[in-house]
C-alpha cells in the first residue's frame, strides 16, 4: 500500500472520532474559526477557500441546526414600524432588513439593501443604490418602488397603510408629512434600483437613523394584506414560519437570501417569562442564549463551563447634572472641584448593576466620537478642596441634589446614590440637600432650569454621537444653565459635513468641550447582560439588546482540522 493511502486512511480514521462538546475550549468572541478551519464532516477541499468561505465557516454542515433563544418578553407584534421595543425588534431584525447597517456591535454605517449612496453638495439630496437580485420572502422583488412605498406608509398619515403611531419614524425625522420642521420633503423612485431622498436641512447623520430597526423594509404585498404585524415579510435571513401566543415565534432559514448565511436551520424566540426558568433552560441546554438576566446573574453563568457570559455595549449615559445659572455652580473650578470629589468607581461598585462602566466621558465607547486620549478625573478629595478654595469657597457652600421617583437603567438606585453623593461633596465641604421628585415634576423642573445639582440619564434613539450631544445639550440645554453655543455651533457643522473622518474630527472635539467646560458629570454607562452556551458561534452582543443571528453556528462535536493538513 502506498504511503499516501495509508495517510489517507489514518485521516479519515482520525477525523471521524467525535469528541465531548463540552471539551471544545472557545467563546462566541474566538474567532479562531475565522481564520481558515474547516470542519471534519466536510470533504477536505483540493482548492484554497476563497474570502468568503474563510470568514463563514459555518456555512459547512456541522454548524447547522435548531437555535433557541429563550426570552422573558413576548413581542406584542411583529410590524418593525410601529414599535420601539427590543422584544420585538430582537425578532423582527432576524426577519427584516434596513437600507444601511451598522458594524456589530457598534455605531460605523455600513451598506445594507443599499450597496451604496451619495449626497448632493447641498447636503439635502440623498440618494440610495439598491442592491440586485433581492426578493422579500414572498417571492415579489425588492425595488426602488418597494422601498418608496415603505417610506410613504411610514411619512404619510394619507397613506392607506398609516395605521398605527410611527412614533419612531416621527421622532427621528421631527413628525410626518405636512408638519412644520419635519425632516423629510420627498421619496421618489428613481428607475427600479435608487431611492432618492430629499431632506428640508443638510443632516449627515442620516445613514444611522436609516439603520435603526423601525425602519426595516417590508413586503408592499404583505403591508397591504393587513397582517404584517402577526405575519412579517422582509429580505432577512430567516423567514417566518409560526407564532404561538405566549409560547414562541419560530423562524427558519430563507434558502434564497441573498447574502451569507443564515448557518442555523432554525431559530425559536422561546418566551419563559420567569427569570430562574430562563437560566435553567440554558443551563440544561434546552436554550443556546438568554439575553435578558439580570446582571447579578454573571455569577452564576461565570460559574458554569458550560456558559459564557458577554456584556452589551453601552448604549446610554447617567450623569450627575450641573446647572451653570446658578451661583456658584457657574464657576468651573467648583465644577472640578465637584469632579473630583466624588468617588464614581465605589459608586458604580455598590450601588450599579454588575457590568455598568464607569463614565470616562460623556460618549459610550462604542459611539464613535468616543475620545480615548481623554483623561478622567480622579476621585481626589484633597484637590477638590483646593480648588474650591481657589474659587473663594474654601470654606464650602450649599446647594441642592435632586433625583425622580423612577428607576432607570443608568440610576437602579436613585435614592442611595444621591445620598453617597451628598457624603462624597460633605467631605470637602459642600453641603448639598437632597430631594427626590415625583418624575413628571422633576422633569418639569428640569426643562425649566430650576434644578441645581441633579441625576438624570439618556438612552440613545439610534448609534450616533449627534443623538446625544444636540437633544440633551443643545436642545434642552436649560438645565444645564446658559446654552453653549460653540458646542452647539459646532454641531450645526458636523451635521452640514458629509465626511466620515471629519464629522469624527467634530464629535471627538465635542467629547473634549464637554468634559472640560462640565455641564455634566458622566457616571455611568450602563451595560447588559448576554449568556450563551459554549458551543454558540458568531453571536455579537448587540447595542439595545438586538443581536443578529445571520452569522451564528454551533461548534460542532467533531474534530476541527486546520485548512493546512489538506
Amino acid at each position: 500500500m502506498k504511503p499516501r493511502v495509508v495517510a489517507a486512511i489514518f485521516l479519515v480514521l482520525f477525523v471521524a472520532m467525535p469528541v465531548d462538546p463540552g471539551s471544545v475550549s472557545a467563546t462566541p468572541d474566538d474567532l479562531s474559526a475565522e481564520a481558515g478551519i474547516l470542519s471534519a464532516r466536510a470533504p477536505l477541499a483540493s482548492a484554497p477557500a476563497g474570502p468568503q468561505q474563510a470568514r463563514h465557516p459555518a456555512r459547512l454542515p456541522a454548524g447547522g441546526g435548531p437555535f433557541v433563544a429563550a426570552v422573558g418578553t413576548e413581542p406584542p407584534g411583529l410590524d418593525p414600524a410601529l414599535y420601539w421595543d427590543p422584544a420585538v425588534h430582537l425578532v423582527t431584525s432576524q426577519v427584516y432588513e434596513t437600507l444601511v447597517n451598522t458594524t456589530p456591535g457598534g455605531s460605523q454605517v455600513v451598506p445594507g439593501l443599499a450597496e451604496s449612496w451619495s449626497v448632493s453638495p447641498d447636503g439635502l439630496t440623498w440618494t440610495f443604490n439598491l442592491r440586485g437580485g433581492v426578493e422579500f420572502h414572498d417571492g415579489t422583488t425588492l425595488d426602488a418602488a418597494a422601498v418608496a412605498y415603505n417610506f410613504e406608509r411610514w411619512w404619510d398619515p394619507a397613506h392607506p397603510y398609516h395605521i398605527g403611531s410611527f412614533d419612531y419614524f416621527g421622532g427621528v425625522f421631527r413628525g410626518f408629512r405636512g408638519d412644520a420642521g419635519c425632516l423629510l420633503n420627498a421619496v421618489t423612485p428613481i428607475g427600479a434600483s435608487q431611492v432618492r431622498l430629499t431632506l428640508s436641512e443638510p443632516y449627515s447623520p442620516l445613514p444611522s437613523v436609516l439603520a435603526m430597526p423601525s425602519l426595516a423594509i417590508a413586503s408592499p404585498d404583505a403591508i397591504q394584506s393587513g397582517t404584517l404585524d402577526t405575519e412579517p415579510v422582509g429580505t432577512g435571513p430567516f423567514q417566518f414560519v409560526e407564532w404561538v401566543a405566549g409560547d414562541h415565534v419560530a423562524l427558519e432559514d430563507y434558502p434564497d437570501y441573498w447574502g451569507v448565511g443564515p448557518h442555523l436551520d432554525s431559530l425559536v424566540f422561546d418566551v419563559v417569562a420567569d427569570e430562574d426558568d430562563r437560566f435553567n433552560a440554558l443551563q440544561g441546554s434546552s436554550a443556546q442564549s438568554v439575553g435578558d438576566l439580570n446582571p447579578s446573574y454573571i455569577v452564576q453563568v461565570s460559574a458554569d463551563p458550560d456558559l459564557v457570559a458577554s456584556w452589551r455595549p453601552a448604549m446610554g449615559i447617567g450623569y450627575l447634572g450641573i446647572n451653570r445659572s446658578h451661583s456658584p455652580l457657574n464657576i468651573l473650578l467648583v465644577r472640578q472641584a465637584i469632579a473630583h470629589a466624588i468617588d464614581r468607581e465605589s459608586l458604580i461598585a455598590d450601588l450599579y448593576n454588575s457590568g455598568d462602566q464607569v463614565a470616562d466621558q460623556f460618549l459610550p465607547p462604542a459611539v464613535f466620537g468616543h475620545d480615548p486620549s481623554i483623561v478622567d478625573y480622579t476621585y481626589d478629595p484633597p484637590l477638590a478642596s483646593t480648588l474650591l478654595a481657589l474659587a473663594g469657597y474654601g470654606s464650602g457652600f450649599s446647594t441642592t441634589l435632586s433625583f425622580r421617583d423612577v428607576p432607570r437603567a443608568y440610576l437602579p438606585n436613585s435614592a442611595a446614590t444621591a445620598a453617597a453623593i451628598r457624603e462624597d461633596l460633605l467631605v470637602v465641604g459642600i453641603d448639598a440637600t437632597v430631594t427626590q421628585y415625583e418624575s413628571g415634576e422633576f422633569i418639569d423642573k428640569w426643562v425649566k432650569g430650576e434644578l441645581d445639582l441633579y441625576l438624570l440619564g439618556w438612552t440613545q434613539d439610534f448609534a450616533h454621537p449627534d443623538n446625544y450631544f444636540t437633544p440633551i445639550l443643545c436642545d434642552g440645554y436649560l438645565g444645564f444653565g446658559p446654552r453653549d453655543e460653540v458646542l452647539c455651533g459646532i454641531m450645526d457643522s458636523a451635521r452640514e459635513e458629509e465626511d466620515v473622518d471629519d464629522q469624527l474630527v467634530f464629535y471627538e472635539w465635542a467629547s473634549g468641550r464637554v468634559h472640560d467646560t462640565l455641564p455634566l458629570l458622566p457616571i455611568v454607562h450602563p451595560r447588559s447582560l448576554l449568556a450563551t452556551r459554549r458551543s454558540v458561534r458568531g453571536l455579537v452582543p448587540g447595542l439595545g439588546g438586538i443581536e443578529l443571528f445571520k452569522d451564528v453556528w454551533l461548534a460542532s462535536a467533531w474534530v476541527h482540522l486546520p485548512l493546512v493538513l489538506r
